[in-house]
Parts: structure tokens; C-alpha cells; sequence
């Protein structure tokens, strides 16, 4: 006994073409980006202030001031709190250079404002060093990976604000 099956050529390729097109629907769907409107909870930040190529005043790296810094930051927009600890570097490119590491300062988070991008804030924050408070830093802060991670950027505005200062924070 023969048993022979004929296929169409024209059916099967119909068949594939359109269980392609069902696929690339599900598969092909391009992502929209969602816009953050705010930021809420706590993000743990590393930071660093870039001194290449700005000339520090009175840092000439001889009468001990300052030349180089990180941050380690912690922001709690929930709370509106954040601390800060700074490892800073005296003496830089000279012999005798010296660590000089600052106590924690603490500070309060003002309400965030519209930052210069898409995606991204403006937040103030009013440091509390040895006693004294009205140490303001400006943040501009992006919001990437899905509200998951902070792009960071200081230096743009207040008192405590200088050379520009750089970083990440991740969410915790």
C-alpha cells in the first residue's frame, strides 16, 4: 500500500509568513519610556568632586587645603533627610599628601523641583556640618533603569556648590 501526501507550496508559505507576523507583533513591540513624575524611598550614591583642570583657591596644594574628594551619600526622599561622608586629599601630587576624612553631616531635602531634563529633578539640600547648618548643595539628578538608578550632578548652584561633583546612586 503507497500512501502519498501532497502539501501545497503556496499554503505552507502563507502558513510560516503569517505565524511570523503573530510572532513579530508579540516580539517587536517597541518600549515607551515612562516618565518619572517623583522620586520616593532611599538611594545609596557614590560621588566625586573633578578638580582636572580647575585651579582651587588658595589649593595649591601646599597650604592644606582640600584638592580632591568623594562622597558617599545617602538620599531618603520619603523622609526628606540625606547624609553625607567625604574622604577628601591634602597636599595632592606633593609627598606629604594627607587624607582628611569629614565627619558625617546630615541635612534636609527640600521638595524637589523640575530638573533641566527629561527625567530629571533638582533637589536641595541644607547640610548641618560641626553645628552649623545653611551648607546648601544643589543636585540635578536623572532618573534611569526604571527609577532604579540616579545619575548625579552638582555644582550648578548654591553655596556649598563648586567645583562639579559627578556620580550614582542605586536604589536600597
Amino acid at each position: 500500500m503507497n500512501f502519498t501526501i501532497n502539501f501545497d507550496k503556496k499554503i505552507i508559505v502563507s502558513f510560516v509568513a503569517g505565524g511570523l507576523l503573530v510572532s513579530s507583533a508579540f516580539y517587536l513591540q517597541p518600549t515607551k519610556a515612562q516618565a518619572v513624575t517623583t522620586l520616593s524611598g532611599q538611594y545609596g550614591c557614590i560621588l566625586n568632586r573633578n578638580f582636572g583642570g580647575l585651579i582651587v583657591p588658595g589649593g595649591n596644594g601646599t597650604d592644606g587645603s582640600i584638592t580632591g574628594s568623594n562622597f558617599m551619600m545617602y538620599f531618603d526622599f520619603s523622609g526628606r533627610t540625606a547624609q553625607m561622608s567625604v574622604v577628601g586629599l591634602k597636599y595632592w601630587g606633593h609627598t606629604n599628601k594627607q587624607v582628611d576624612t569629614a565627619s558625617l553631616t546630615t541635612g534636609s531635602l527640600s521638595p524637589l523641583s523640575a530638573g533641566p531634563l527629561t527625567n530629571s529633578f533638582r533637589a536641595t539640600v541644607d547640610f548641618t556640618y560641626q553645628g552649623q547648618s545653611g551648607n546648601i548643595a544643589t543636585y540635578n539628578l536623572m532618573s534611569v533603569n526604571g527609577g532604579t538608578t540616579l545619575l548625579v550632578q552638582e555644582g550648578t548652584t548654591g553655596n556649598n556648590d563648586g567645583e562639579p561633583t559627578t556620580g550614582v546612586c542605586n536604589k536600597v
